[in-house]
């Protein structure tokens, strides 16, 4: 017998959110959040703006093609497809039928690959025959890299990631 009961309980980050207790003949399964919170989806797109913004002044200073709104709307876009992949997960789960299979990461993927295809726009090579706009381009597809971190709840991982780019950026001057 399978029944399910919604539940207040925490998300990942610790934010509140309803959850759905899923129970198979009395046996508890998985608690899988069926509504995520807007102080959730605000948090975590709120931190995309932020961290695609500080990429992109880095861009933007140098007046380079992709500046900071293209980087912030590349970020916020990246960690929108990351809630919807793990909320789809989530129900799915929640429907608690084994024959339906989940894939997580197949969304997410689409934004690693289609991000490229905006990156390579921002690659030229000049009458001299110098590359151009590379660095710019690997910017673009990183700020989707961390917009998927932190659709996911990966705040930690996406901050120091961003510090690291940061400092490449600055710190490294091209050879």
């Amino acid at each position: 017998f399978l029944s399910g009961v919604l539940i207040w309980g925490n998300l990942s980050d610790g934010l509140p959110a309803w959850t759905y207790s899923l129970t198979y003949n009395g046996s508890y399964m998985l608690p899988e959040t069926i509504l995520t919170t807007i102080a959730a989806v605000l948090m975590r797109i709120g931190l995309a703006v932020v961290i695609g913004a500080v990429i992109g002044i880095e861009r933007e200073i140098k007046n380079r093609p992709a500046g900071m709104r293209t980087h912030v709307l590349v970020c916020v876009g990246a960690a929108l497809v990351s809630l919807i992949e793990s909320q789809t997960v989530a129900d799915v789960v929640a429907l608690g039928n084994a024959s339906i299979g989940v894939s997580m990461g197949r969304i997410t993927t689409s934004v690693v690959s289609g991000v490229g295809f905006l990156g390579a726009g921002t690659i030229l090579v000049t009458k001299s025959h110098e590359i151009k706009g590379l660095t710019t381009a690997a910017g673009l597809w990183a700020s989707a890299c961390l917009g998927l971190a932190i659709g996911a709840g990966f705040y930690a991982c996406a901050f120091i990631s961003m510090l690291f780019m940061i400092v490449c950026m600055y710190a490294l001057p091209p050879l």
